[in-house]
């Protein structure tokens, strides 16, 4: 399922295009607010100074490029490791972006919906394919014709209540991945005075909105379906 593919990413380094932000060092700083200590003003003109790092979050993992390499694991400490190997003769981290990262993965996102969605969705297809298939009978004047029952009421029921909820809840959780990944970004920036800039993942929003998408129009066919049975029902009786 999509929302399986979008919680995979940043878990292989084949998979960093999928990713929750991308957080990197700004090529130049020019503060536009006056420090109160020369600390941030320091750090801001050390970290943009030759330094090539981005990392990128997902879900379970984080991807780390440095020096045009990707590494990915779900543990801060390999990533600087790798970071303090081929970032030579400059602070490789010198404003912690990487324990930021992690702390965004661990502390800012909830994977939980997620996967509520995939096991709701997961009981519908379950629940669709006890549909019965189309079969050949003879009618009354021997021809052989095809003919599908309709399916079980109170499965089409329980069906349609499991993807409302699928979708209901793949909606929380993609608007939640939306909005904390845009507000992580625009707090990063603003704490370091545009030392560190970042931009959300495309792949990522892609992928949550589309799986939405398709959960709602399953709902609204399925919907649709029970009606028209019901219709039909009612002008057999």
């Amino acid at each position: 399922m999509i929302a399986a593919i979008l919680l995979a990413g940043c878990t292989a380094e084949n998979l960093n295009e999928i990713c929750l932000v991308s957080l990197s060092y700004s090529g130049n700083s020019t503060p536009t607010v006056l420090n109160t200590t020369n600390t941030i003003s320091n750090f801001s003109s050390t970290a943009t100074t030759d330094n090539s790092l981005e990392i990128r979050v997902g879900y379970f993992g984080m991807c780390l490029m440095s020096s045009d390499q990707w590494i990915c694991s779900k543990d801060s400490r390999a990533l600087e490791s790798f970071a303090s190997r081929t970032q030579t003769g400059v602070a490789y981290d010198p404003l912690k972006v990487i324990s930021a990262a992690e702390r965004f993965k661990d502390e800012v996102i909830f994977k939980g919906l997620h996967f509520i969605s995939i096991i709701f969705g997961f009981a519908t297809f379950i629940l669709l394919a006890t549909f019965p298939n189309w079969y050949e009978t003879e009618n009354s004047e021997g021809s052989s014709i095809e003919i599908k029952p309709f399916p079980s009421r109170p499965i089409s029921h329980v069906a349609l209540a499991c993807v409302f909820v699928s979708a209901l809840i793949s909606l929380l959780a993609t608007f939640w991945q939306h909005l904390s990944s845009s507000a992580a970004i625009a707090m990063s920036s603003a704490f370091t005075q545009g030392a560190v800039t970042g931009h959300v993942g495309a792949a990522s929003m892609a992928l949550g909105w589309t799986s939405v998408f398709l959960l709602m129009v399953t709902f609204i066919g399925l919907l649709v379906m029970i009606l028209a049975i019901r219709v039909l029902s009612q002008m057999v009786d």
